[in-house]
């Protein structure tokens, strides 16, 4: 509530052309009739947005030189140009870094083609038009990597505090989904669900599982990290053990801990110093943005309670698959810093990062008159280190660094069944086979606590070229007595096979019910980029139902465990024909989505060793091209690209997770899901479904 009526009427302000969103839509709506809801819903034009103070609007280059100078926007929307020593120096001398936009306040600003100022509602929690967000959309099919990413603000605060916008626009710039939302009670959204009570942890988890629903059911679209700062860190990790495993089963690879509170309780100390009447007032005021104003909002006694009464040791039930980065400011003015230690210990090194500015306060800008040594903005006189914040962000959410991450995070494989194991068992240099790992050890989506089976599936570039005592591990420790090799009868013949008594190879070529067309289309995909994979995918899918069924059908036949034995399969590389039966077996056995992309992801990795295939890959030119398609062929689906026998090889070689992601969602629109596949393509019953997961998940 508004300490005046007064205040209260002219803060509030039209949104009559702002489009709401329901976040619940039909259920039986397929994937593509919910994104086309969306599209409808929040078409790609300009709009007006609310923003809450003037604030510069940053288009990062890919990287940020931080020793040379930058642009910030001070109150009055004049550019300040800044070095190490905070003079002035002229526009011209400064690099392409950042160009600057000067926003205004209260829907005057024009937003870009793909951000758009939107309100979403949750028919069970809102009773107006819901919360307040601005969201960014990728620019095109080619930058989009369907993922979201969600940005709350902390107490009193809004969608454009701090380092909220410059995260959005950087996250935005690489292909995300981006959300930066007011919670209710603030901002421009609707008010508290009891203005009495305030906004409470538990509201803050239903506005949060809003923005959830909203990148699942209409975005379509996976959640892939929130950012949080200060009082909004601890609303989410609560939604994250209180709504978001329990009810949905789900988990989120990546959560920022910005400045956040560890000690829950102190929090009362900390109101009461500020307001000593605190108790006998039942609550406090404090100034906060309403409808584009600065108000006195009331913050009542129960707020701060209910933040005030959480034990954050829960929060060790988060999903182990789940990395937390916390980031903290070294001359921290709200709480102590010691909180930033506190959740690395809580969490442990295995999954946490700790990063802390030195010279930054809770909201990250510097102290009065203190030396910009890295030339950051300026902004009301003090250094703006929300630029590293975003920095940090933004590296630590590169594809390069996630792939990394998810290898380290599951470098062991542990379960309460067997040791502790190795997901890189075999390495080359001991026996010159590339690209060998474990595919167990997983969790199951429906299942926090099952896995699958480790010690058992096996999956490598060719080991033709395995060495004596890689040979005897192979069979003795790793107990492999069966080999799937996906490869074609020329790729066998020209590179050659195990040859082991004790093994048992069985020959399944993936591409041998391929025409020609089938063959230009396959190469087709594979060249011109990644995203195209999941074209040549489908194809090798397509034409090898019947190798397919003959390997599940072994699975069904042999308890691997009970025998005491395990199974490797192989193609070329370990990659394309690999990656393909990998995903249908971890899919299969109930294995998420993202960890199948992210797995797949590690044969870039693991390909780092195979220099033999690499350089022969890279030293193909067109003509190579046009003798193994035939020149009518090539003529028609790839000389009139604009592309090079170089960016081919390379894409050739590649396994990002953007491929995989787009092959599993072309192959639930083409199949209709796992089951129906199993069921409806290799002729198995769900009898057989159930056995293979009963088998080969513990």
């Amino acid at each position: 509530m508004t300490k005046s009526e007064n205040n209260s009427k002219d803060s509030t302000t039209s949104t009559t052309n702002i489009p709401v969103i329901n976040v619940s839509p039909n259920i039986n709506a397929t994937n593509k009739e919910k994104h086309n809801y969306f599209l409808n819903t929040v078409p790609s034009k300009s709009r007006k947005s609310s923003t809450i103070e003037s604030e510069a609007k940053i288009l990062f280059k890919d990287t940020i030189n931080l020793s040379q100078k930058s642009t910030s926007i001070n109150n009055d929307n004049e550019e300040v140009f800044s070095d190490q020593s905070d003079n002035q120096v002229d526009v011209d001398e400064l690099p392409q870094l950042v160009t600057c936009e000067s926003r205004t306040s209260s829907h005057s600003k024009s937003l870009t083609e793909n951000e758009h100022f939107i309100y979403l509602k949750h028919e069970k929690y809102h009773k107006d038009k819901g919360i307040a967000g601005i969201l960014t959309r990728p620019k095109s099919a080619l930058t989009n990597n369907r993922k979201g990413i969600l940005l709350l603000h902390g107490h009193s605060g809004h969608k454009d505090q701090c380092c909220l916008p410059l995260i959005n626009a950087k996250l935005g710039s690489m292909g995300y989904y981006v959300l930066r939302i007011d919670f209710r009670g603030l901002g421009d959204s609707e008010e508290n669900a009891d203005p009495s009570v305030g906004r409470t942890i538990q509201q803050d988890i239903e506005d949060i599982e809003t923005c959830y629903l909203f990148f699942r059911n209409i975005c379509n679209v996976k959640l892939d990290a929130i950012v949080a700062h200060s009082r909004a860190v601890i609303s989410m990790f609560q939604f994250v053990i209180d709504r978001l495993q329990p009810c949905y089963h789900d988990f989120i690879s990546n959560l920022f801990n910005c400045s956040g509170r560890y000690v829950s309780n102190e929090l009362i100390t900390k109101v009461q110093e500020k307001a000593p009447n605190w108790y006998k007032d039942k609550g406090y005021y404090c100034k906060a943005y309403r409808m584009g104003k600065l108000t006195d909002v009331f913050i009542p006694m129960s707020e701060t309670l209910s933040a005030a009464s959480i034990d954050v040791t829960q929060f060790t039930q988060i999903d182990s698959r789940t990395f937390i980065f916390s980031i903290y400011g070294g001359k921290e003015d709200i709480m102590p810093l010691s909180y930033a230690t506190q959740y690395a210990d809580l969490f442990g090194s295995r999954r946490h990062k700790l990063e802390i500015i030195p010279n930054a306060d809770h909201c990250f800008y510097g102290l009065a008159n203190d030396p910009n040594i890295y030339g950051l903005p300026i902004r009301k006189g003090k250094v703006n280190y929300n630029y590293l914040v975003v920095n940090y962000v933004a590296d630590f959410l590169s594809e390069e660094n996630q792939m990394n991450l998810f290898n380290s995070m599951n470098k062991y494989i542990e379960n309460d069944i067997y040791p502790p194991s190795f997901r890189w068992p075999l390495p080359f240099e001991y026996s010159n086979v590339s690209n060998f790992r474990d595919i167990g050890g997983y969790k199951l989506s429906d299942d926090n606590i099952k896995r699958v089976k480790s010690n058992i599936f096996y999956r490598c570039a060719n080991p033709s070229k395995i060495t004596k005592r890689g040979l005897e591990y192979l069979t003795e420790t790793l107990h492999v007595r069966k080999i799937f090799d996906l490869r074609s009868d020329a790729e066998r013949e020209k590179t050659g096979i195990i040859d082991c008594e004790k093994v048992n190879v069985v020959h399944l070529n993936f591409k041998q019910d391929m025409d020609l067309e089938d063959i230009a289309l396959h190469y087709q995909g594979m060249l011109l980029s990644p995203l195209n994979f999941p074209q040549a995918y489908m194809i090798v899918l397509k034409k090898s139902l019947n190798c397919i069924r003959e390997f599940f059908q072994y699975l069904l036949s042999t308890d691997l465990e009970e025998e005491g034995i395990s199974v490797v399969f192989h193609c070329t590389a370990g990659k394309d024909r690999t990656g393909i039966l990998c995903m249908l077996l971890l899919k299969i056995l109930n294995v998420d989505d993202e960890t199948i992309c992210n797995e797949y992801s590690l044969t870039t990795i693991g390909l780092k060793t195979e220099t033999d295939l690499i350089d022969s890959i890279m030293e193909r030119d067109e003509q190579y091209y046009v003798n193994v398609l035939g020149e009518a062929h090539y003529n028609k689906y790839i000389s009139k690209k604009d592309i090079t026998p170089l960016q081919m090889n390379k894409n050739v070689l590649s396994s990002n997770y953007l491929a995989m992601r787009i092959f599993i969602e072309d192959f639930e629109k083409e199949f209709g899901g796992i089951e129906s596949f199993f069921i409806e393509h290799l002729h198995l019953s769900m009898r057989d479904i159930e056995l293979l997961r009963s088998r080969y998940t513990c």
